[in-house]
């Protein structure tokens, strides 16, 4: 009973272990991943009333003339938010309805791409020199996965196409109904989402107030730059407390349940390896003492006490291999269930696995080594005494 004890919670213990850095690998994936956009330095400001978004424009030029300002976009695209596009269908001009597929859609201004480093593939963004941009009928911008989800072969195919089944958008005159835009660009496809799920078809409008003001600030005035932004702030809305966030910590934000359950992995693990190791004590000790007169005998007939040593742990070793050979296949089966959960991952490899198996068997080799050395360098004839 004792050793199935000690199996078991090496069994646990290394499943926690292999656990742990799966979820760090996911994590770090995630920190590593090339968004697509870049949102340092990005301050997002909320205009959600009504007396603040017909302002929107003043304000924008206000922000504008800030020195330590780079950029400033007034747009309802918030990168990182759960919610950051709204949902629509839309098919190619001229198929049936059941070409229709799903999409996204955000309306965003002229510098929107830019303020975010999004890259364009083809086309143009939405330009002030072309009036048609800003009507209820004008330009889209797309990105390539509406472009595969459309039919088109290739992004060039789609420049100037238009798109139908459009059934709602809202402009500056509210203009309702079924729209036919044409595509003006095609950007590569970023993450406006988290990567629980691919990106998804994007579509984007343009001239829509409200929603947020972006300002890129100059990372060397960053401060300057808060303290001038709000001042524009109270300039233009008076009556509107002021409010801010960064963009980057949307992201941020997202992955917090698995921030979270990394540390409680780590915490788990831990106190199972300490529990496993206190086990592993309480077996090594006993079985020590019901082999002291084994072990005598082996010392007077010229055991080594490397030999004995090694004689003494070799039983724990099975002891943890066999629990490696459980905690492999179950830290497998539940890693593989929790990543599936990801659009994006990390492959399960097996350094993890071999790395926690090797841990085990270190962990346990110190645990053990002391009760093993201690009753090899005892006094034989003592030992042989008490018996």
């Amino acid at each position: 009973i004792r050793r199935v004890l000690v199996v078991g919670q090496f069994v646990i213990s290394i499943a926690l272990i292999i656990c742990t850095g799966v979820v760090y690998s996911q994590l770090d994936f995630i920190r590593a991943r090339n968004m697509g956009l870049n949102s340092d330095q990005v301050v997002a400001v909320p205009q959600t009333f009504a007396p603040v978004v017909v302002k929107s424009s003043v304000y924008k030029a206000r922000l504008k003339e800030i020195p330590a300002v780079t950029i400033v976009s007034m747009n309802f695209l918030l990168p990182g938010h759960k919610y950051a596009a709204a949902p629509i269908k839309a098919r190619r001009r001229g198929q049936d309805e059941s070409s229709t597929i799903d999409m996204y859609q955000a309306w965003v201004d002229d510098d929107f791409i830019e303020i975010f480093g999004i890259e364009l593939v083809v086309g143009r963004n939405f330009d002030s020199a072309f009036p048609g941009d800003w009507t209820a009928t004008g330009a889209v911008v797309i990105n390539e996965a509406a472009v595969d989800r459309l039919g088109y072969a290739s992004a060039g195919e789609a420049l100037g196409k238009e798109i139908e089944g459009l059934q709602e958008l809202i402009t500056d005159s509210d203009e309702r109904g079924e729209l036919r835009p044409s595509i003006v660009g095609v950007v590569r496809d970023f993450h406006y989402a988290a990567l629980y799920e691919p990106i998804e078809p994007l579509v984007l409008f343009p001239n829509y107030p409200g929603g947020y003001a972006m300002i890129k600030i100059d990372a060397g005035r960053m401060s300057e730059g808060l303290s001038a932004i709000e001042e524009a702030w109270h300039e233009v809305n008076p009556d509107w407390a002021f409010e801010y966030f960064f963009v980057e910590d949307t992201f941020a934000r997202l992955h917090e349940a698995e921030e979270r359950f990394a540390r409680i992995f780590v915490s788990f693990a831990v106190l199972a390896v300490i529990i496993a190791c206190l086990g592993l004590v309480g077996l090594s000790s006993f079985t020590a003492e019901r082999r002291m007169k084994e072990i005598g005998i082996r010392k007077v007939l010229g055991a080594s006490p490397v030999g004995l040593v090694a004689l003494l742990s070799r039983e724990y070793l099975r002891l943890v291999i066999a629990a490696i050979v459980v905690a492999w296949p179950v830290a497998y089966i539940s890693m593989n269930a929790w990543l599936e959960g990801f659009a994006y991952r990390v492959d399960l490899g097996w350094t993890t696995f071999i790395l926690a198996g090797a841990l085990s068997m270190v962990i346990a080799l110190i645990t053990v080594g002391f009760q093993a050395v201690r009753a090899a360098t005892a006094n034989p004839v003592e030992a042989l005494r008490m018996e």
